[in-house]
């Protein structure tokens, strides 16, 4: 395996890859690779799955279509990564593989064994040139649930509930307002037609039946 420039590692530890500026590359028939390790993994909670991932591509046509393929270091042996991939002449394509368990001891992942882990990437180009340009693992975890915030979230609801408790009673004492108001205005409408009925009016005289002369 070749570097275009510098290291080996500094070619593909690129956070962003920058394709052909920096690469490792193969131009033989053979199957070559570099070892890589990721020290100072660090976490806390279960580890879900890993994704062991190259970028690579097939710059130069051979006799032959070349292909990317890699394996995982545990404890000084090597455990395949399965199936290949044979990128498209000048197309830069992702390798990914996902573990969801230490081959090695068939039980879930540890933040300890992230932190020994070597990944080996293997490049054939026949009598072309593959070239690889990212080399990283991508660990799906699942953190635990900060108690600080549990009980913040908790005095948010209660918070909330108190809100919506205060509300109905504002809702509560404006019904009750609205309903004394509508009692007030028909007590005052009842009063009113009281009167009316009290009310006779001035006095008519009274007609005395006259006798014909």
């Amino acid at each position: 395996m070749q570097v275009n420039t510098g290291t080996h590692w500094g070619a593909v530890d690129d956070i962003s890859p920058d394709y052909n500026a920096t690469y490792i590359y193969s131009t033989n028939y053979g199957v070559h690779g570099d070892h890589f390790k990721f020290p100072g993994t660090s976490g806390v909670g279960p580890i879900n799955e890993i994704a062991v991932c190259f970028l690579a591509t097939k710059q130069t046509q051979g006799s032959s279509d070349g292909y990317v393929a890699g394996q995982v270091r545990i404890g000084g042996a090597d455990y395949s990564l399965g199936a290949i991939l044979r990128p498209l002449l000048g197309s830069w394509e992702l390798y990914s593989r996902e573990l969801t368990t230490n081959p090695a001891t068939a039980q879930p992942w540890t933040w300890a064994e992230m932190d020994v882990l070597e990944v080996r990437q293997m490049l054939r180009a026949y009598d072309g040139q593959m070239r690889c340009t990212q080399v990283y693992v991508e660990i799906d975890y699942s953190p635990p649930i900060i108690v600080s915030d549990t009980i913040h979230l908790k005095w948010n609801v209660l918070a909330l509930i108190s809100d919506t408790i205060h509300l109905k009673w504002n809702v509560l004492a404006l019904v009750a307002s609205t309903i004394l108001c509508q009692w007030r205005v028909r007590a005052l409408v009842n009063q009113s037609r009281l009167n009316r009925r009290r009310y006779t009016g001035p006095a008519k005289p009274k007609q005395v039946p006259r006798r014909p002369v």
